[in-house]
């Protein structure tokens, strides 16, 4: 009986841990909340594309047109978002299309790695691509590909590197 007692007690002492729980999880937060989303949306919808932030504008490069199915094709645009005119603008398209890359911004460039083909018949697979994006002058580079095929991966500047 004692045994019963104390589990029983463990129990209602879990109840009340988990109500208690879920009411401060579904309590306001402590701050006040003002979203300030995007009038204008953008030109092409995508999924898993790269994206990058340089001189306060939003780059977002590639993507795909919905899921990876027959139906859907690797983009290789070039979106730059302004939020000072909450305006979209077309930059220089991607030498090579592709979504699940990687974009990173080093010294007022942007550095778009890796990524995934898919083909109209669904076919496709990651890449070795690698690419550089100047925004000063709209311009693309190849780089050195990557020592293999990559996609789905994350990068980040690190001392300029």
């Amino acid at each position: 009986m004692v045994r019963f007692v104390r589990s029983s007690r463990f129990a209602l002492l879990a109840l009340l841990g988990l109500a208690l729980g879920l009411t401060a999880m579904a309590a306001a937060p402590p701050f006040p909340i003002d979203w300030q989303g995007i009038k204008t949306p953008m030109p092409q919808g995508t999924c898993w594309h790269g994206q990058e932030v340089v001189n306060g504008k939003i780059y977002v490069f590639g993507g795909l047109t919905g899921t990876e199915t027959q139906s859907s094709y690797t983009l290789n645009n070039t979106q730059i978002y302004d939020p000072a005119t909450d305006a979209w603008t077309a930059g220089a398209p991607m030498p090579t299309a592709r979504y699940l890359c990687t974009a990173v911004a080093v010294n007022g460039k942007i550095y778009v790695m890796g990524g995934r083909t898919i083909d109209s018949d669904g076919g496709g697979g990651p890449v070795s691509t690698y690419e550089v994006y100047d925004p000063a002058t709209n311009t693309w580079a190849a780089k050195s590909p990557t020592p293999s095929p990559i996609r789905g991966h994350m990068a980040a500047a690190f001392n300029n590197k």
